[in-house]
């Protein structure tokens, strides 16, 4: 199964864990992990964090924000 289980359960994700697995599969890959490759993977991890977070905070609070409810 092609799927990260984080993606299914983003509670699960782990920063750590993903690059550890992604520079195994690199190495393994190419033989090698190179300083732009090292870069580009933390970026990476970086971005995965930011969508993790903003799926897991819209599960919490919904999509829908109220500004100026008179109602309440």
């Amino acid at each position: 199964d092609p799927t990260s289980d984080w993606l299914e359960h983003p509670d699960k994700w782990d920063r750590a864990v993903f690059i550890s697995l992604a520079s195994s599969y690199l190495r393994q890959k190419n033989g090698v992990i190179d300083t732009a490759d090292s870069h580009l993977l933390s970026m990476l991890a970086s971005q995965i964090e930011i969508y993790v977070e903003s799926i897991l905070k819209l599960r919490q609070d919904g999509l829908v924000m109220a500004f100026n409810d008179v109602d309440q």
